[in-house]
């Protein structure tokens, strides 16, 4: 999938996420941060609204992980996707229907 493919889904938070990791890890222009977030925009964006939080909670206690990764996780599951592609979660493992994915594997 690429950002000119309007099949896959995303979280508001990876796309935060990721340009603040290219502005300031990688270093990327934030312009160009920009036009890749931009670019993203044809994808279907999960916006986490409160009831995600307190599901995203839930998701915490019940599988052990971050806050952060409850957050993804909940929006992975909202989207209903059934594949998350990350390399901080254990790649195989399953949550609440979610296969992770390592894409550097």
């Amino acid at each position: 999938m690429t950002p000119n493919d309007d099949s896959g889904a995303l979280s508001l938070q990876v796309l935060m996420e990721f340009y603040s990791a290219a502005t300031r890890k990688l270093p990327m222009p934030a312009a160009k941060a920009e036009e890749v977030v931009r670019d993203f925009g044809v994808w279907t964006i999960h916006c986490p609204a409160h009831a995600d939080l307190i599901r995203a909670a839930r998701l915490q206690r019940s599988h052990n992980v971050s806050w952060w990764d409850a957050l993804i996780l909940n929006s992975c599951i909202e989207l209903g996707c059934g594949v998350l592609w990350s390399e901080d979660f254990s790649n195989g493992r399953r949550y609440s229907g979610v296969t992770v994915r390592n894409p550097f594997l």
